[in-house]
């Protein structure tokens, strides 16, 4: 049986706003529902390329692994990116007194 090629999406932090933003289309969204689905790796080596000549918009662009959900929701495999696609962990109140 072959195997399914992985599912991608390519992610950076906004480099003026520093939240986590979504390639899609050749332009960064903040809604990880409209990230565009890279399938197999010349796919993705596309997206990258894109993301790459944008370092004066983005920062740390990086791959993440994504599959769908059984109700049709666009997941990211890791715990890591869950997380981060529900953003700060820690309140802003907190994160005052720590700065």
């Amino acid at each position: 049986m072959a195997r399914k090629p992985q599912s991608h999406v390519v992610t950076a932090n906004h480099l003026l706003e520093g939240h986590s933003v979504y390639l899609s289309s050749g332009h960064w969204v903040a809604r990880f529902e409209e990230a565009e689905v890279a399938v197999g790796g010349e796919a993705l080596e596309s997206l990258l390329a894109t993301a790459k000549r944008d370092a004066a918009i983005v920062v740390g662009p990086y791959a993440i692994a994504v599959e769908r959900a059984t109700d049709g929701r666009l997941v990211p495999v890791e715990l890591r990116e869950r997380a981060r696609l529900a953003g700060p962990s820690v309140g802003i109140s907190v994160a005052s007194v720590a700065a």
